[in-house]
């Protein structure tokens, strides 16, 4: 009998230690559960991360196109805004040849300065 019961007591004891080891994280048991329960978290992270960074280089490609399109929008612009700016500066230049304009410039000069002397 005395035999019997310390062999329950072993038995009892083993299975007090498994079940520690099982709950409360000591020993392999738990390490594997852990590991098994890890896995698709982070295979579900990886997955999450990489299509996240797949989007930011499509984005930054969308990007990079719109700024080169706008760069060349700009650059077109400003080819056709200095060849404005020279017709406008050839056209005031004939303009301003013109002898007769002189002369009423000047006219209208004069006359403000006679009629400033007047007052």
């Amino acid at each position: 009998m005395k035999k019997r019961a310390n062999q329950l007591t072993n038995e009892c004891a083993s299975l007090m230690n498994l079940w520690v080891e099982k709950h409360l994280g000591v020993g392999s048991i738990y390490e594997k559960a852990a590991k098994n329960l890890d896995e698709p978290y982070t295979i579900e992270l990886a997955t999450r991360q990489r299509s996240r960074r797949e989007e930011a280089e499509r984005q930054n490609i969308r990007l990079k196109l719109a700024v080169e399109h706008q760069q060349k929008l700009a650059e077109s612009l400003s080819v056709l805004w200095r060849k404005r700016a020279d017709v406008v500066t050839k056209e005031c230049g004939a303009l301003t040849s013109q002898p007769y304009l002189k002369h009423h410039v000047v006219n209208m000069l004069d006359s403000l300065q006679e009629s400033c002397k007047e007052s």
